[in-house]
């Protein structure tokens, strides 16, 4: 159950909860040892394809002893208010961290803190309760080094 509401979460914020136009978004590559800044990915397709975990396999708890080597944070463009400029910018809100561990395939994924209550209406559920562990796919890992690498 805690996987399929993970999965309709991001999807749902994905495509703006139904809005015509979907949201923008972009996603932040972090070196998890300090912090720089490694990449920045804005094409929707790669964003989607790095949070979209329906096929990924899922885990129960991380292995023990992992260093963390990335941290991707995923945001995505806050929503158009009633009387606002649609071509105005409205910058970004962050929505899913991600975790990558050294020389393993482990992810932690966590929504963050109120967005749970925003694609469901004022529910307030912390995100620690939306944290989620995958195995990430070798080709999605190939194509999140080769961001890093360009």
């Amino acid at each position: 159950m805690k996987r399929i509401l993970c999965i309709f979460l991001a999807l749902m914020l994905l495509t703006a909860c139904g809005s015509h136009a979907p949201k923008k978004a972009k996603t932040e590559i972090l070196s998890a040892a300090d912090g720089s800044l490694l990449a920045t990915l804005d094409d929707a397709e790669t964003v989607s394809m790095l949070i979209n975990t329906d096929s990924w396999e899922t885990l129960e708890a991380l292995p023990e002893g992992l260093t963390p080597e990335y941290k991707l944070l995923t945001y995505q463009e806050k929503t158009l208010l009633f009387g606002q400029d649609p071509e105005a910018e409205r910058g970004y809100d962050l929505v899913v961290t991600m975790i990558t561990y050294l020389d393993s395939a482990c992810v932690e994924l966590r929504f963050s803190d109120g967005v749970v209550g925003e694609v469901f209406d004022g529910i307030g559920i912390p995100g620690e309760i939306l944290t989620n562990y995958f195995v990430m796919p070798a080709d999605v890992r190939n194509v999140l080094e080769s961001y890093i690498a360009a």
